[in-house]
């Protein structure tokens, strides 16, 4: 069990504006940018940020998420969270990019994990 990264999410209704400022601000370039078109996103990253563009109304239900980890094995991530206290606010699912879920934890924080499919590791990596 094993966090390779964590991102900060950054919400916003002005996708390009706010990714050009952070990536301006953290003098970092964009290392991934993706959409997932069911949830109505836009997603890149940059540096340690995870920026997440889209409506007031998509964005709505995850704005309590504050963090992404990306780790080895969301299942094992799971089976100790749970153990610990934590709930589950979106169960396990398969993304474009590989499983994910967020998790609240007992002292309230709610964080999204993914353990990313090395098929999508490939595609990002093009996109960029």
């Amino acid at each position: 069990m094993k966090v390779l990264k964590m991102l900060l999410r950054v919400y916003t209704n002005d996708f390009d504006m706010t990714l050009a400022a952070y990536g301006s601000l953290a003098g970092s370039w964009i290392g991934e940018r993706f959409s997932l078109p069911d949830l109505g996103f836009e997603c890149a990253r940059v540096g340690s940020l995870l920026i997440i563009g889209g409506t007031e109304e998509a964005l709505s239900p995850y704005l309590d998420t504050t963090a992404t980890m990306i780790v080895d094995s969301v299942e094992e991530f799971l089976e100790y969270s749970l153990l610990k206290g934590a709930m589950i606010v979106r169960p396990l699912l398969d993304t474009p990019i590989g499983r994910s879920m967020i998790l609240r934890h007992r002292e309230g924080t709610s964080i999204e994990y993914i353990e990313r499919k090395k098929k999508a590791r490939r595609i990002l990596k093009r996109v960029a």
